[in-house]
C-alpha cells in the first residue's frame, strides 16, 4: 500500500521533517526549512505517510499514571504507586517533547503527565493509610499491660458459660479482646472458643466480662473455662485470629 509523497514529520524524531516518496522514507530531511540528506538514514517501507503511533515512552507514561491514579490509595502499594507517579511524570514530559517534533503520541503524553500529577497525592493518602493501618495492627498486637482472670464456668443445657476480668495497668485507656476457651469438663478434646471484646477500660480499672459457647460433645463433671490470649482492639473490625 503506497502513500503520497511529500514531506512529513520525522517517525525516527531526529529532524523535523523527513520526505516520504510514496513507497518508503527517504534519507532527504528537514530542520527550520533547510534540507540535507541525513547519511545514516536506511530507507524502509510503510503504509500511507502520517503521523506515527504514540511510542513506547507516552504510553508508559500513560500506563504508570493510570496506575498511580487509580491504585495509590491503597495501603502498602502507596510506595509503588509513589515511584509510578513520579516516572509518569518524567515520561510524560519527554514524551510531550518527542511528539512536538514528530507529531504522535502528544495525548498520550500528557494524560500520562497529568495522571502522575494525580498519583503524588493520591499516593501520599496511601502512605497515611498505611501508618494507620500498621498502627492498629501494633495496638492488637502488643496491648496495654494487663490483668485477668476468670471468676466462674459453669454449664447449662449444653452451653458454657464464663464470667471474669480485665484490669488496665497501662497509664492511659484502652480497649481488650479476649478469647476464652469452654469446654463441657477439663479433658474433653473438643472446645469452643469466644471472643469477648471490652472497650474503653481507664487506667488502673478493672471491668467484668462474659462468655458464651457451645462446645460440641456432652457434658460429664464440672465445666472448664480458661482465657487463652488478650489482644488490643480489633483493628477496623477485622479479627486477624479468624
Amino acid at each position: 500500500m503506497s502513500g503520497a509523497p511529500g514531506w512529513y514529520p520525522d517517525p525516527s524524531g531526529r529532524f523535523e521533517h523527513r520526505y516520504h516518496n510514496g513507497q518508503a522514507w527517504t534519507a532527504d530531511v528537514a530542520v527550520g526549512g533547510r534540507r540535507f540528506v541525513d547519511p545514516g538514514a536506511a530507507s524502509r517501507p510503510c503504509g500511507p505517510a502520517g503521523p506515527s503511533g504514540p511510542g513506547g515512552v507516552a504510553v508508559a507514561a500513560l500506563v504508570l499514571g493510570i496506575v498511580a491514579a487509580s491504585l495509590g490509595w491503597v495501603p502498602f502499594l502507596a510506595v509503588l504507586t509513589l515511584v509510578a507517579a513520579v516516572v509518569a511524570i518524567v515520561l510524560g514530559a519527554v514524551g510531550r517533547g518527542r511528539a512536538r517534533r514528530s507529531g504522535a503520541g502528544g495525548a498520550f503524553a500528557s494524560w500520562g503527565l497529568a495522571l502522575g500529577v494525580i498519583g503524588i497525592p493520591v499516593s501520599i493518602l496511601g502512605l497515611v493509610l498505611t501508618g494507620v493501618l500498621v498502627r492498629a495492627v501494633e495496638r492488637y498486637d502488643e496491648p496495654n499491660a494487663h490483668d485477668v482472670g476468670v471468676t466462674s464456668c459453669t454449664e447449662d443445657g449444653g452451653l458454657v458459660r464464663a464470667m471474669g476480668w480485665i484490669t488496665n495497668r497501662g497509664d492511659d485507656q484502652a480497649s481488650f479482646t479476649i478469647r476464652v476457651e469452654l469446654a463441657h469438663r477439663a479433658d474433653a478434646r473438643r472446645r469452643a472458643t469466644d471472643r469477648v471484646e471490652v472497650d474503653d477500660v481507664a487506667p488502673g480499672a478493672t471491668v467484668e466480662w462474659r462468655a458464651l459457647a457451645r462446645p460440641d460433645g456432652v457434658g460429664e463433671g464440672a465445666p472448664a473455662c480458661a482465657v487463652t490470649a488478650v489482644h488490643g482492639p480489633l483493628p477496623f473490625g477485622f479479627d486477624p485470629d479468624q
